[in-house]
């Protein structure tokens, strides 16, 4: 509000000049930059911590794998080595949620229909509770363009939080829908269409003040812990929904429930897939170059490698495995297969050393293998000259999957 004094010609004032202006969108738009950034910093931290955190589960889960299959199924020790196993995989699923929250979590994207997604993840979700879901969904929705994984994640991370604040069981209301944006709608989104999932519960409710922190990282209003929660939930969809270029809103009133809406941008345009069949074949004794900065993933690694087979040469950064490689096809005594980590600190990593080995040997078969799961080159290893990718951490069966897939690549 701005206001100005009327004067006469001697000075009397006569009145005043008062303008009004709604700066409501303005603020929205303002507090929308300001979560978003934080929630980007904090991001680019977690997915530091989640990568370094990937490398210690990758040499744990591949001793526990490698000592599984060294074990007599039904000794205790190797009961033991499962339970142990269990534990690793569950910390590898906190370090995927902390790099799908984190700036590298890009979606690899497909269009699809919204509808089974919304319905089987909700259905899955409320399976086996006092809380039933009642859908309502347009007939004529457009199709998004969106990671499905991620997106059902979402989903799950919703309803599930519609479910925890109905205990005695209720009604969680889905409704999805076409909806085209304006600026007047007060939605901190480009004018366009959109889809829009609305879930709605009958449960106890968020005050107003607490309603602004709801999307804060481990912000939650549940016993913190394996059963209840930690408070990841809603921070990672609202990270995952933000690199859709779409948008999140909370609404809530204590004691009569509350609703959560998700906007993604429609995707208007038909696009066929194409896709091409292959034949794979059983790959034999082969001889591995294998390069990792860690010296005791190394070293597991070649054991496991070993222990398949295979003749395994070690290298601790792309240089030197470059070397390797160049002196093995000097000696005539190539090698079938590079395995190599994707970042290397103050070092080469897999995407430079990859290129360099294809001017060497352009039918060089290499794999990729890195925590960054969300990495833009994990999602297209092909385009960057990878027959194959290894996200950390893995055990023995991924790891011969997958080199038997990389060795019989292009085969017919």
């Amino acid at each position: 509000m701005n206001g100005a004094p009327i004067r006469d010609n001697d000075g009397t004032v006569l009145g005043v000049v008062v303008v009004f202006r709604d700066v409501t969108e303005q603020r929205k738009t303002e507090e929308e930059l300001l979560k978003v950034r934080k929630l980007e910093s904090v991001g680019t931290l977690a997915g530091g911590i989640a990568h370094d955190f990937n490398n210690l589960l990758a040499v744990i889960l591949g001793n526990i794998s490698f000592a599984k299959a060294l074990t007599d199924q039904e000794s205790s020790i190797y009961k033991r080595l499962v339970e142990a196993e269990n534990a690793v995989l569950r910390g590898k699923d906190l370090t995927h949620r902390l790099l799908v929250f984190s700036k590298g979590g890009e979606p690899v994207r497909q269009v699809v229909s919204l509808k089974d997604i919304v319905q089987d993840s909700a259905n899955i979700t409320v399976s086996g509770s006092r809380v039933k879901v009642a859908f309502a969904i347009a007939d004529d929705l457009w199709q998004t363009e969106i990671d499905q994984g991620q997106i059902r994640q979402v989903i799950h991370n919703l309803v599930m939080n519609a479910r925890e604040a109905m205990p005695e069981g209720g009604t969680v209301s889905i409704r999805v829908e076409n909806i085209t944006l304006s600026r007047a709608d007060g939605v901190p989104l480009p004018d366009g269409d959109y889809v829009r999932i609305s879930i709605e519960d009958h449960g106890v409710g968020i005050p107003e003040t607490e309603l602004p922190r709801i999307f804060d990282p481990y912000y939650t209003t549940k016993e913190m812990g394996n059963v209840k929660g930690m408070g990841l939930g809603l921070a990672i969809s609202y990270s995952t929904v933000h690199n859709h270029g779409g948008s999140i809103t909370a609404r809530s009133e204590v004691g009569v429930g509350t609703t959560l809406v998700v906007y993604l941008p429609a995707y208007r345009l038909a696009r066929q897939e194409e896709g091409a069949s292959r034949k794979t074949a059983t790959a034999g004794r082969c001889k591995i170059l294998y390069m990792d900065d860690e010296g005791a993933l190394r070293d597991i690694a070649a054991q496991m490698l070993s222990y398949m087979g295979h003749d395994v040469a070690l290298a601790g950064d792309g240089a030197e495995a470059l070397k390797l490689y160049a002196a093995a096809m000097e000696s005539k005594q190539p090698f079938d297969l590079v395995i190599m980590d994707l970042t290397i600190p103050g070092g080469m990593g897999a995407d430079e050393a990859v290129q360099r080995l294809l001017e060497i040997d352009p039918k060089v078969k290499a794999i990729l293998t890195s925590g960054y799961a969300s990495h833009g080159i994990i999602k297209d290893f092909k385009d960057h000259g990878f027959s194959g990718v290894l996200v950390k951490p893995y055990d023995v069966k991924e790891l011969e999957k997958v080199i038997k897939n990389a060795l019989t690549a292009g085969m017919t």
